[in-house]
């Protein structure tokens, strides 16, 4: 039996996170940045950014001459005749077989602000698209955090697991150097190798749960992490005074920048709409060679060439684009019916974790009480063991009672630090700290 208790410590010892040899001390902040990266939206703003360069440079080429080569061959069945004979009594006639080949070449002068509507117009659509990105790798960040406290938790309840074995397994060694003084009956250890061994039951599956929660957090960061690392407790409390002193909204949040952007791409919309409206102005000039040139009644292959300013414009569209202008009045009025949802959602989701935390606060004071007594209670429990007053049985009782208190502060102490980082994550805040080493 000595030999299974050594074992068990060993085994313990070997997989506690806090004396691991190789162990790495992660923090809540900066898992959240990894999962961000390694998110593969997060590839999305350069893809996005790249392709409206493109676009953006498509539209600037409207500014530049435009070059458009043109050929055509016909026969028809019939062409223009003059009225008259020639001298010697031929008629002159259109030859009804043509060709032609022709060189545009136009130069935009004035299109009413279309080419920069537009251009403004992908600008808007790129913050819009960046915007939700970000909306979406920032509810990945919030994906972190439940698994990172999960995982937290069972750190801290290992600790404890830990703590009681060790507690114990003194114990025992003092009982059995009792009973081979004959002090001691050998059934007296028996209660104390029974709780080891069922503590030591509940670690190996609070550690498998631990395991599963950082498997969960590897594939959420894509960093290696192992049993042997070590979650840094966040301390949020200062930064949680500062947001409720300054009566913090959630308006920081990502996804309301989203819906800015969406309304600027609805204004962008409507100045692409009113210049439409206007005029544009072209220049062209077109060179050819075909037959005939420009004289119609000509029968042979001959150059030409032509130069003018054209004018479009369509002042009438049939009511167009009053029913796109109110479209687009009813799309930002979704826009703010959203805006006003979300603000709500926001303010009811802000409420539970502000009483948990008022809850849990009261709570941390009343454990160190309980704490400070039950831990006066175990020392002289300890001392009646020693002197055989009680038996091992009541001293384990009383030692499991220290183990819950212990185990209930810690458990408030990790549910504190998640709901303030919930708070501050609810509010548009990172749940960044400076960070210390968990005692």
């Amino acid at each position: 039996m000595r030999a299974l208790v050594a074992l068990v410590g060993a085994l313990l010892v070997w997989g506690a996170p806090a004396g691991a040899a190789a162990q790495d001390t992660l923090h809540l902040a900066e898992l959240r940045d990894a999962a961000a990266r390694y998110d593969p939206r997060a590839a999305q703003g350069a893809l996005r950014e790249r392709t409206t360069d493109l676009e953006l440079r498509d539209l600037s080429a409207g500014y530049l001459p435009q070059l458009s080569v043109t050929g055509q061959a016909t026969y028809q069945s019939d062409v223009p005749a003059a009225p008259f004979a020639a001298p010697g009594g031929a008629g002159i006639q259109v030859p009804k077989d043509q060709y032609r080949a022709d060189l545009r070449v136009s130069q935009l002068v004035w299109d009413g602000g279309r080419i920069a509507a537009r251009r403004g117009l992908e600008r808007a659509r790129l913050a819009e698209s960046e915007a939700s990105v970000r909306a979406d790798l920032y509810r990945t960040r919030q994906d972190v955090d439940g698994v990172f406290f999960r995982a937290l938790l069972l750190q801290q309840r290992i600790g404890e697991v830990d703590r009681l074995v060790a507690d114990l397994g003194r114990k025992l060694d003092e009982v059995r150097s009792q009973v081979r003084n004959g002090a001691a009956l050998a059934g007296d250890t028996a209660a104390m190798q029974a709780e080891i061994l069922q503590a030591s039951q509940r670690r190996d599956e609070l550690a498998s749960y631990r395991r599963a929660a950082l498997g969960v957090l590897a594939r959420l960061t894509g960093r290696k992490v192992g049993p042997e690392d070590v979650l840094a407790l966040p301390d949020l409390a200062a930064r949680v005074r500062a947001r409720r002193s300054s009566e913090a909204t959630a308006r920081r949040r990502p996804e309301f920048e989203r819906l800015a952007s969406e309304r600027e791409v609805l204004k962008r919309q409507e100045s692409l709409t009113g210049a439409e409206r206007l005029p544009k102005l072209v220049a062209f000039g077109t060179a050819g060679y075909g037959k005939p040139g420009l004289n119609l009644l000509g029968d042979r292959f001959d150059t030409y060439w032509r130069a003018g300013i054209q004018f479009e414009w369509a002042p009438w569209h049939w009511g167009t684009v009053s029913r796109e202008k109110e479209a687009l009045d009813l799309r930002r009025q979704i826009v703010a019916t959203e805006e006003e949802a979300l603000s709500r959602r926001l303010d009811r989701a802000v409420q539970e974790p502000l009483e948990t935390m008022d809850r849990l606060q009261a709570s941390l004071a009343s454990d160190q009480r309980i704490i400070e007594l039950r831990s006066q209670l175990e020392r002289q429990a300890a001392l009646q063991l020693e002197e055989q007053v009680i038996t091992p049985a009541r001293y384990i009782d009383i030692r499991d009672d220290l183990y819950d208190a212990r185990d209930a502060w810690q458990t408030h102490r990790v549910q504190l630090a998640d709901a303030r980082a919930r708070y501050l994550t609810t509010l548009g805040y990172e749940p960044t700290e400076v960070a210390r080493r968990n005692p």
